[in-house]
């Protein structure tokens, strides 16, 4: 996210690629050799270019790299914090907010699965001269050769991008993406007790045929998937459909054991619009929910005249009832 944020600043002029930034002693100390974290090694007071701060920070997991462009282009920590969170909630992250550059800990950073793979596929789309760099094996500066920090380019063949990490709160944790056989894949994981079982993990959402798996395709996006009862309009029903395609990994000799279900709160009230979220289709094996997929309204429902409407409180009464 600190990358992104850099980059959408290149993008609009505030900054070149060749701009020095001074090293403060706060990011020295904070996130240089003194804090013994990642680091790309800048030394206090020195000036470093914006191109070498953001391959020390995307290569090396540099701290230090990232508080001296933060504080370069914001004058703060917080300052960057606060253009973080407005791009971030512009490209459709939601449930994230970020408090400072680095994801040192902080009870109001935060960040979903889902709100990742958005970023990722972002950076994919939008920004693939970045991306490019997460896929960099070492980058040397000042004189310093460093292996890229993400540990799963090494265990995993082909992954070209995006990072690892570990919280004592979510255990280990990944981003990352490959293209196999010209299908791009990406995968975000959290939770994963130890380090075995991230690769695994990943492994088995990167490359399915690890596990035996296979991505099966339920519905094309907009297709119609069922009806939901209306309360109070022109029409009793409504129909739900796929907000975006539905597709998950299955096992293909276990077919029998995966089903689907439709959940949503209804009787919907009247009037409805076309597009309202409304419930969600999910796929279940053995019980368990493996997958979730938003559900739209397919088409407007107007408001009813007055005996339809009594008509259907009087339904809706027996239907809370019983």
């Amino acid at each position: 996210m600190t990358a992104v944020t850099v980059q959408q600043a290149i993008h609009a002029g505030d900054i070149t690629p060749q701009t020095m930034f001074k090293v403060s002693e706060h990011a020295w100390r904070t996130g240089g050799a003194p804090a013994r974290v990642t680091t790309m090694f800048a030394r206090l007071n020195s000036s470093v270019s914006v191109n070498d701060l953001m391959y020390g920070l995307i290569v090396h997991s540099a701290n230090d790299a990232a508080i001296i462009l933060a504080e370069g282009l914001a004058g703060s920590e917080e300052n960057f914090a606060r253009e973080m969170n407005k791009l971030a909630k512009s490209i459709g992250m939601e449930n994230s907010n970020f408090t400072n550059p680095t994801g040192f800990p902080d009870e109001n950073h935060k960040t979903t699965l889902e709100d990742l793979t958005i970023l990722a596929a972002y950076v994919l789309e939008h920004e693939p001269e970045l991306h490019s760099v997460f896929a960099m094996d070492r980058f040397t500066w000042n004189k310093i050769t460093q292996r890229n920090k993400n540990p799963l380019m090494r265990d995993i063949e082909g992954l070209d991008g995006f990072g690892a990490g570990f919280s004592e709160r979510e255990g280990f944790a990944a981003l990352g993406t490959l293209d196999s056989n010209g299908h791009r894949y990406v995968a975000a994981i959290a939770a994963s007790p130890t380090l075995q079982d991230r690769v695994q993990d990943m492994k088995t959402l990167l490359l399915p045929t690890f596990s035996g798996l296979t991505l099966q395709q339920f519905y094309r996006k907009g297709e119609l998937v069922s009806d939901a009862q209306v309360y109070g309009g022109k029409k009793t029903t409504v129909s739900l459909k796929t907000n975006d395609a539905v597709a998950t990994l299955i096992n293909p000799n276990e077919k029998d054991k995966y089903k689907l279900r439709v959940v949503y709160n209804g009787p919907i009230p009247a009037p409805v619009e076309k597009g309202m979220e409304v419930g969600e289709l999910q796929v279940l094996s053995k019980n368990d929910v493996i997958y979730r997929a938003t559900l739209v309204t397919g088409e407007d429902v107007a408001i009813g005249d007055l005996q339809g409407r009594a008509w259907d409180a009087l339904g809706e009464f027996f239907y809370q009832l019983f």
